[in-house]
């Protein structure tokens, strides 16, 4: 059974996580144990190679919290579904501690902020999932994947992958799908980039809305990133350029800069194209450093 990224991402959690708890000496809360075990097995799919460096660099870790943290004021290490990253919550590992919980986000080979689906646009600036503003940009939205299909079909009427469609027409993608997708968001985010709540709500999603160390596991290193202090944000600009129409980019009145790119989250055709977006961090208010 061949191995994924995602894969690799929960066995480097579970290491963490099995590295931290054996030598903290902390507990495992119920939910953590039953991903502990559905995670480890996984160690089978990758090569003796990752796992040896996934070993090495979560002892590294280790060390580092160790230095930086009083570890006799910890309790319990818990690890987040998935679905928490939903809510604006990115953390995936959390020590619990006698006094505020200490978090992790952790990310194997990439910088990636977040990777949220064009359709919950709305509901990132801060409305409720059935307010007016929400409803009418569904079906607007609605509207562009019933005109993509129907240009689909005309290009190839038995198609059932991007793949099939960007053979035939190189700029297919971008010109009939990502481009009103990616209009259709930016004029969102246009529309209430200069309210507080909506600007807070949206760096919050994206950022992160608690406090954070973001830890990245690269090939040769481990980088770390400490989002514990995040400046305020009470407006954001939205740019957008239909030469370049599967990216917006994003300039928080914080000085944050944020780059958004739109892709295919799965290769098959569906009535609903499956997008995501790749969430990178232009620039900001603070560095990261190899521990």
């Amino acid at each position: 059974m061949p191995n994924t990224s995602n894969d690799n991402g929960r066995v480097l959690e579970a290491i963490i996580t099995k590295t931290l708890s054996e030598e903290l000496n902390l507990q495992l809360s119920s939910e953590t144990e039953l991903q502990q075990c559905r995670d480890l097995k996984k160690k089978s799919l990758l090569s003796e190679s990752l796992i040896d460096r996934f070993e090495n660099q979560s002892n590294q870790f280790c060390n580092w919290v160790c230095r930086h943290f009083t570890v006799s004021d910890f309790v319990e290490i818990h690890r987040f579904a998935d679905d928490a990253s939903r809510q604006g919550d990115v953390t995936d590992i959390q020590i619990v501690t006698k006094n505020d919980p200490v978090n992790f986000s952790i990310k194997n080979n990439h910088f990636a902020l977040k990777h949220q689906r064009p359709g919950t646009t709305i509901q990132r600036l801060g409305f409720s999932k059935k307010s007016r503003e929400a409803e009418q940009f569904k079906e607007e939205l609605g509207a562009i994947y019933k005109i993509f299909n129907a240009k689909a079909s005309n290009v190839k009427n038995d198609a059932t992958s991007f793949r099939e469609l960007k053979s035939i027409d190189v700029d297919f993608i971008s010109r009939e799908l990502y481009l009103p997708v990616c209009r259709l968001i930016h004029e969102a985010y246009v529309a209430h980039g200069m309210a507080r709540e909506h600007a807070h709500a949206l760096f919050t999603f994206l950022v992160g809305k608690y406090e954070f160390h973001k830890v990245v596991f690269l090939s040769d290193k481990v980088v770390l990133f400490d989002f514990t202090q995040l400046p305020d944000v009470t407006s954001f600009v939205s740019t957008f350029s239909e030469a370049n129409p599967s990216y917006i980019n994003l300039h928080f009145n914080n000085g944050w800069k944020l780059k958004l790119r739109l892709h295919t989250a799965s290769s098959r055709l569906s009535k609903s194209p499956s997008l995501k977006f790749d969430t990178q961090l232009v620039e900001s208010t603070i560095n990261g450093y190899v521990i």
